[in-house]
C-alpha cells in the first residue's frame, strides 16, 4: 500500500504525539487562582449554596501533578474533580492523579472520570451527552470542583466554554473568544502543534457551537441539562460528515476573538 509522504508526515506525527509521556505536557499559562499552583488554572464560578456554607467554587486547569498541588485544592475546599480526558495511551496518568488523591486522604468517590477525546471525534450525539454527563456534575456537586483534561486548554475550555453559556448567559462568541481562546484552546497557544490545533479544530470546534446553538435556543438549560438534545439531527449530522469525512470547520481563534459582546 502506497502512502502518500504528506499522511506518513502526518501519521508520523500522530504516533509521537501519543507515544509521548503527556507528563511532558505543559500549559505555558499560567494560574489566576491564588494560592493554587496547577497552569493554566481560572475561576469559572464562585456561588454560595446557603449563608452558613462555604463558597463553592468551579476552578479549571491542567491535571494535577504533585501532592503539593492536590493539597492545594483540598485547602480550597474542592470536593469534586472531573478527569475530562480520553484514557488512550495515557491510561497511567489517571492511574497516577488517583494514586496523588488517595496519598492525600481524598475520598475518589469525589473523582470522576469522563473519558472525552480532543480529536477524531465520529459520534458527535456521545460526546455532546459526555459534555451534558460532566456539566451535570459541576452543577450537583454540593462542594467546590476542580475540572481538567490534560493541560487544560481544549476539552477544558470546551466544556468551560459551555458551563459560561448555561449557568452565566454568556453568548456564543464571548464564550469562545474569552473562555476558550483566552486560554489556550487550539491555535491560541502559540506552543501547540500546528496538526494538534487542526485536529482540536476539526472535532472540538463544531461540537461547541452546535451545543452553543442549543444553549441560544434554550434546548439546553441549567435547570434540566437534558441529554435528549444531542440526539437531535444537528449532532447526528455532523457525525455524518465526520464519517465520510467531509467536515470542515473554518471558525478560529483568530477569527473571532475580540468578536465577543
Amino acid at each position: 500500500m502506497f502512502i502518500k509522504p504528506k499522511t506518513f508526515s502526518l501519521l508520523l506525527l500522530l504516533s509521537l504525539a501519543a507515544c509521548s509521556s503527556s507528563q511532558d505536557l505543559i500549559s505555558p499559562f499560567p494560574s489566576t487562582v491564588e494560592g493554587l499552583s496547577i497552569p493554566n488554572s481560572h475561576l469559572l464560578d464562585s456561588t454560595k449554596p446557603s449563608f452558613d456554607q462555604k463558597d463553592k467554587l468551579v476552578i479549571r486547569g491542567m491535571r494535577p501533578r504533585k501532592l503539593e498541588q492536590v493539597k492545594e485544592l483540598q485547602s480550597m475546599g474542592v470536593e469534586t474533580i472531573i478527569n475530562f480526558r480520553a484514557a488512550g495511551s495515557h491510561s497511567e496518568d489517571t492511574e497516577a492523579e488517583k494514586n496523588l488523591l488517595s496519598e492525600a486522604g481524598w475520598d475518589l468517590n469525589g473523582f470522576h472520570h469522563i473519558e472525552f477525546p480532543w480529536r477524531n471525534i465520529k459520534d458527535f450525539t456521545k460526546a455532546c451527552e459526555m459534555t451534558v454527563s460532566a456539566l451535570k456534575k459541576m452543577r450537583d456537586s454540593e462542594g467546590s470542583v476542580f475540572v481538567h483534561c490534560t493541560v487544560g486548554e481544549d476539552r477544558t475550555g470546551l466544556l468551560s466554554g459551555i458551563y459560561r453559556m448555561v449557568f452565566q448567559g454568556w453568548n456564543s462568541n464571548r464564550a469562545f473568544s474569552q473562555e476558550m481562546c483566552g486560554h489556550g484552546f487550539a491555535e491560541s497557544n502559540p506552543q501547540k502543534p500546528a496538526f494538534v490545533s487542526s485536529a482540536v479544530r476539526e472535532s472540538l470546534t463544531p461540537l461547541f457551537f452546535a451545543m452553543a446553538s442549543e444553549v441560544e435556543k434554550k434546548n439546553l438549560n441549567s435547570r434540566t441539562l437534558d441529554p435528549a438534545i444531542c440526539q437531535s439531527s444537528t449532532f447526528q449530522n455532523l457525525s455524518i460528515k465526520a464519517k465520510e469525512g467531509s467536515l470542515v470547520e473554518t471558525r478560529t481563534c483568530s477569527a473571532l476573538q475580540g468578536s465577543a459582546l
